[in-house]
Order: structure tokens, then C-alpha cells, then sequence
């Protein structure tokens, strides 16, 4: 790796948004550099494609960045953090389960019976 490259732009994570970013800012024709602390996974590697997936899921394929073994990781601590953290080209794409529960009715007026945000312009009901 050459130490004095000059480029227009460099992205620190090369993740989901990193890459996103990397992308679009080639396209548009800049020189784009991204670091990646972590390696690239191989896809014949990705353990959803083994029949012992849930058990990697416990151990090197864990969400948790403190159960995994990979010589990428190293321990921080999560205990107050929902993110998924996966130190390799794609981040934690690598372990997103691409899961997204179905919103329930109530979900759309938080605002109104909470007050914690304004309510969606939209009901339940609209979309279903």
C-alpha cells in the first residue's frame, strides 16, 4: 500500500453508507479512497449459506462484536448500543438479517399518544 496517494476524497468505513457514498462519488467522476479496518468476506463464506447458520449466529456470526473470534474485531462496549458493528468491506450488512417488522397502527401516532414525535401524515389504515 502506497502511503502518498492524493485523492479527492476519502471515506473512512467502507459499510453500507461508506460504499453508497464511494459509488455515487466515482460516478460523478472524483478519485474516491475508502479505509476499512476490517477484510473482505468471501460470499461462499456468509454462514446463511451452512445448515449450521443459527449456531454461527451465537458465535463467529454474531450481531455482537464481543462473541465473535474475528482477527477484525476487538471488545467495545455495547451494553447501551442496539448497532450492529461488523469491521469488514459491507460492515454490518455482513449481519443484517434484512428483517423489518410490520409497523402496528399505534406506530403511526406516536406524537398523539406519546408525544414523543409528531405523528406520520399517513394512518395504518392507508397502507394496509
Amino acid at each position: 500500500m502506497t502511503t502518498d496517494r492524493i485523492c479527492d476524497v476519502l471515506i473512512v468505513g467502507a459499510g453500507a453508507t461508506g460504499s453508497l457514498a464511494a459509488l455515487t462519488l466515482a460516478e460523478a467522476g472524483l478519485d474516491v479512497v475508502c479505509l476499512e479496518q476490517g477484510s473482505w468476506v468471501e460470499a461462499k463464506d456468509h454462514p446463511h449459506l451452512h445448515s449450521d447458520w443459527s449456531w454461527q449466529r451465537r458465535t463467529n456470526w454474531s450481531p455482537d462484536v464481543n462473541k465473535r473470534s474475528h482477527p477484525d474485531d476487538f471488545p467495545v462496549n455495547s451494553d447501551s448500543s442496539q448497532i450492529l458493528m461488523w469491521n469488514a468491506v459491507g460492515g454490518s450488512t455482513n449481519v443484517y438479517g434484512a428483517i423489518w417488522p410490520r409497523y402496528r397502527p399505534s406506530d403511526f401516532r406516536k406524537g398523539t399518544e406519546h408525544g414523543l414525535q409528531p405523528d406520520w401524515p399517513i394512518t395504518y389504515e392507508d397502507l394496509a
